[in-house]
């Protein structure tokens, strides 16, 4: 049911590129390795590994008439998050590139497009968490549907099947409490001082249960347009 969707995904998926592909029994497989092999892009500390994602990342880049065909041809339901939301972007033959200042933790989204049918229902201006230092220009023929203060693009919508968002929407307590704990995201925010862990546990308390309903909401109506996945 499109009101029942499952949020904790394995903890390799974060921030990488969520794609459901339902394509009799191999959509899943198509799936988990996808969000496999960006993960290993972002974390692994082989490089024969970071090789591999970055190799998927340039083909993606390198051949964005395949990819808008394919996605196109096969009418697929994507929908991409942070990372994910850049990797669509450049699959889509848009610029990715370093922003003006890491947005880490929560800051107050607005929506651009409120008569979309991804961004319909959800109030002009709402609280979401962010984790990202990057950005991306809109590719070709995409609606953008969300903005920060900081950055002009925080999601798109191209066609009807494909949707990125450079926020985290799916993010919930438990979630955030695991990334202040990892290692890797505290040697990054020791780069960040102006960022303070602990206002960000209190901020979590405040907004991250409102933030979720959003996210109910608004993942919900995008399954619900593909029976296949219901």
């Amino acid at each position: 049911m499109p009101g029942q969707i499952i949020l904790d995904f394995p903890e390799i998926f974060m921030g990488g590129l969520w794609l459901t592909m339902q394509i009799s029994g191999l959509g899943l497989i198509g799936a988990l390795l996808l969000g496999i092999v960006v993960a290993l892009f972002r974390i692994s500390p082989l490089a024969p590994l970071r090789w591999i994602g970055a190799g998927y990342v340039e083909f993606f880049r390198n051949t964005p008439l395949l990819v808008q065909l394919f996605f196109l041809f096969f009418g697929l339901p994507v929908l991409g998050i942070c990372l994910g939301a850049q990797l669509i972007a450049a699959a889509l033959g848009a610029r990715v590139y370093p922003g003006p200042q890491k947005e880490i933790g929560w800051y107050a989204v607005e929506v651009t497009t409120p008569g979309d049918d991804f961004a319909a229902g959800l109030p002009a201006r709402f609280m979401a968490f962010h984790w990202h230092g990057d950005t991306f220009d809109l590719p070709p023929g995409a609606t953008r549907l969300f903005r920060s203060d900081v950055y002009e693009n925080q999601g798109f919508r191209w066609g009807r099947n494909v949707c990125a968002i450079q926020f985290h929407m799916e993010i919930n307590a438990a979630m955030v409490d695991e990334w202040l704990a990892d290692g890797g995201c505290q040697r990054e925010l020791t780069a960040v001082p102006d960022v303070n862990p602990e206002i960000i546990r209190q901020q979590t308390a405040q907004w991250a249960e409102e933030l979720e309903k959003l996210c109910a909401k608004v993942f919900g109506r995008f399954i619900g347009r593909f029976p296949q996945l219901e």
